[in-house]
């Protein structure tokens, strides 16, 4: 008898299974961003309608709305070079630059 319980591989099952949906997601939203395909070509490519592919893909890798999930990476990345920049924004740093005398 194996170690390993069906219950436990079924587990496994679920999580590969649940990357392989984020990892789709993720390339819909680049070939729709950077390669300019349309609904209907992720539709098409998939065997299903372009309803069809917009209802499953639509939302980003992480469940987010794809657009919620990109204002949400978009946010991450500007929190972090603030962060990087002793926490004052690139304005507050143009703002310094102007008043420091010459």
């Amino acid at each position: 008898m194996s170690s390993t319980s069906h219950l436990e591989r079924a587990v496994w099952a679920t999580r590969l299974s649940e990357a392989a949906d984020r990892l789709a997601r993720a390339e819909v939203i680049s070939a729709r961003e950077d390669d300019g395909a349309t609904w209907e070509d992720v539709g098409a490519t998939f065997g299903v309608s372009r309803q069809t592919a917009h209802e499953r893909f639509r939302t980003g890798p992480d469940g987010l709305h794809s657009r919620l999930f990109k204002a949400k990476a978009a946010q991450s990345v500007k929190s972090n070079s603030t962060a990087a920049s002793g926490g004052r924004s690139t304005a507050a740093r143009g703002r310094e630059a102007q008043s420091k005398p010459s």
